[in-house]
């Protein structure tokens, strides 16, 4: 554990390295006097890339210390959640502008239920009896938000991304699929690897930290769960399953 403990801490040092150097140096830059000599159009063009680099490096170390408090253990705190409305509230409240500026729709099921939510409309169309469990609230929260924000980030615009809730015996399923990028056969076996990322990721989405699967999967197995992750290849979309407990 000591040994996994100090490459985790080498690799996120690595991690953290590039975007603290890229801002040190826009800094020094800007101390120069240079900054002033150009127009000020580039001069935005060079504080929106502090920007995006200072909350690349934020994201990144929260999610370190997050991965590493689940290693320490999380203090849990189960409250009765209603799946349905709880995933619709974290759309609405967190992910909606993203989804809407990418033309996506979130479709959520459950069992024999369909309804559509797209950017500008949730309302509740549906009489069926809700799907509650008795989990974490908060920690349950960054679960739904972490893959909600990966399906939307690997998705093409104009996408459907459908989420099936369902009961199996003791347990209640989160299956959440997207028609993006997909997992290649080479990319397969490396996915819950912490700090790993496709190519295809890297190459389109730079600000990634790599953590948002290991945290996701460390999360659920503290909340007595499961978690796997299903593509048919490159391009043909990912399949994200989440089976917890109905009482913790």
């Amino acid at each position: 554990m000591r040994e996994e403990k100090k490459d985790f801490l080498r690799v996120a040092k690595h991690q953290l390295r590039t975007p603290l150097t890229l801002v040190k140096g826009y800094l020094s830059f800007m101390k120069s006097g240079d900054f002033q000599k150009f127009p000020a159009d580039k001069q935005k063009e060079i504080i929106n890339k502090m920007v995006i680099e200072s909350e690349k490096l934020n994201n990144l170390i929260n999610d370190v210390f997050l991965s590493l408090q689940i290693r320490k253990g999380l203090k849990i705190t189960p409250e009765p959640i209603q799946l349905k409305e709880f995933i619709e509230n974290i759309y609405n409240q967190s992910l909606k502008p993203n989804y809407k500026k990418k033309g996506l729709i979130l479709n959520i099921q459950q069992d024999a239920d369909s309804h559509g939510l797209d950017a500008d409309s949730c309302e509740q169309k549906d009489t069926e009896t809700p799907l509650v469990i008795n989990s974490d609230k908060f920690y349950l929260t960054i679960v739904i938000q972490k893959l909600l924000d990966n399906a939307e980030k690997y998705s093409t615009s104009e996408q459907v991304i459908d989420i099936n809730i369902r009961k199996e015996n003791n347990y209640a399923i989160i299956e959440i699929k997207d028609s993006g990028i997909g997992i290649t056969e080479e990319e397969k076996p490396k996915i819950f690897e912490r700090f790993f990322r496709g190519i295809e990721a890297k190459k389109n989405w730079s600000n990634g930290s790599g953590l948002s699967i290991d945290i996701t999967k460390g999360i659920i197995e503290i909340l007595g769960g499961e978690f796997s992750i299903e593509s048919e290849g490159q391009n043909q979309g990912t399949r994200s399953i989440v089976k917890l407990p109905l009482t913790l």
